[in-house]
């Protein structure tokens, strides 16, 4: 799963990041720059009629074990391994054998079970702040570097770094602790950025690029990782809607991250102490948030409820 959705942030990284500005600086003009990325968004469409339903949710939510069968089949098919259908057995984890829940009653579960509900506004909290800090800096390169392009391309870099770094710490130190560490460390940069040192005869790079580049590839790890360790937590039947909520969360972040360039033509320094705090705070809301490395997903909101009693009887 950390190498899987590391790959996936490198395309993503790759695509702000590098594809994009190149657009920016081959395309001239806003609306050939949209149909530009139309037929980009046009194309991405056509790739998900070739991606498997999940046969886990398939036999948890809709039990059915045709669908998830043939599922199965076709994510053999694409990673070229052979698979004998007549060996598989599946069954569903529910002790029981009635239907489905509804999508009524699992909203009502964000009400029922307190521990599935602070987990939800923990992770959007951080959601939030992630996105705002990540389209903040994104948008402020122009500002924080003497070329545009140049410091778009070694943000580009900065992002691929660190979807490899997350993929390290996940599997080594877990997916808590390297929200932690990551958000920490992205905070911290941005307060040593407010050092006045300058690098090279010509001033060619500043302490204050040097720390934003580190701080921003921490935060884009952090962010990365996120997109993980919502899954994870999430029970089965609230997977989905727990990320979407986190995404909409997020959306409120990127809403007034661009703005920030107005806070760096304002006061550099202040916005700078004001981002570090943000990415700070919400690496340490993560203390809060279970462990879910080499862990097998809850079923369900009493399973959350369930793993956090055996968690505080054991401390």
């Amino acid at each position: 799963r950390g190498l899987v959705s590391s790959i996936v942030a490198i395309g993503y990284n790759l695509g702000w990041t590098a594809v994009l500005p190149a657009f920016g600086y081959l395309i001239k003009g806003w609306k050939w720059l949209s149909v530009a990325g139309g037929i980009l968004m046009l194309a991405s469409v056509i790739a998900w009629f070739f991606v498997p339903d999940s046969p886990r949710h398939l036999m948890e939510n809709k039990d059915d074990k045709v669908a998830a069968m043939n599922s199965l089949k076709r994510i053999a098919t694409l990673f070229g391994r052979k698979l004998d259908l007549d060996e598989i057995e599946l069954e569903s984890s529910k002790k029981d054998t009635a239907a489905p829940p509804s999508y009524l009653e699992t909203l009502k579960d964000f009400i029922h079970f307190p521990e599935l509900r602070i987990q939800l506004l923990i992770q959007m909290f951080q959601w939030i702040i992630l996105a705002f800090l990540y389209y903040g800096f994104n948008f402020s390169w122009g500002k924080l570097g003497k070329n545009i392009y140049w410091s778009y391309a070694f943000s580009g870099i900065s992002e691929v770094s660190a979807a490899l770094i997350c993929w390290f710490g996940q599997d080594v130190f877990g997916r808590r602790m390297t929200m932690l560490s990551f958000n920490i460390i992205g905070g911290a940069s941005f307060l040593l950025a407010l050092i006045p040192l300058s690098f090279g005869s010509q001033n060619v790079l500043t302490m204050q690029q040097l720390m934003c580049l580190i701080g921003s590839m921490f935060v884009s790890g952090a962010w990365g990782t996120s997109y993980l360790y919502v899954a994870e937590q999430s029970p089965t039947n609230h997977r989905g809607k727990m990320s979407a909520v986190c995404s909409i969360s997020a959306r409120l972040g990127s809403f007034a991250g661009p703005q920030a360039s107005l806070l760096f033509t304002w006061n550099k320094s202040a916005t700078l102490v004001f981002f570090g705090i943000l990415s700070i705070s919400a690496g340490m809301v993560s203390l809060r948030l279970p462990e879910t490395k080499g862990k097998k997903s809850p079923n369900s909101a009493q399973e959350v409820e369930d793993r956090r009693k055996v968690f505080l009887s054991k401390t």
